[in-house]
């Protein structure tokens, strides 16, 4: 579906109701409800921080 892309996947039952971006020093999160809400946060040592967790988050899932 996106030729650029990889994808892995969590446990099952886990379906999460927010997006969330990291780029350079910024994060944006999104919430998907009725009504989505966005928030950026421009500090760097925060997008460090869940750039980490991304990466623990990516080396424990799955393809």
């Amino acid at each position: 579906k996106y030729p650029k892309s990889e994808v892995k996947y969590t446990k099952a039952g886990f379906e999460p109701l927010t997006e969330t971006i990291i780029r350079n020093d910024k994060i944006g999160i999104i919430v998907w409800t009725d009504k989505p809400l966005g928030v950026v946060i421009h500090q760097k040592e925060a997008a460090e921080s869940y750039d980490k967790f991304f990466q623990l988050m990516w080396k424990t899932a799955t393809h």
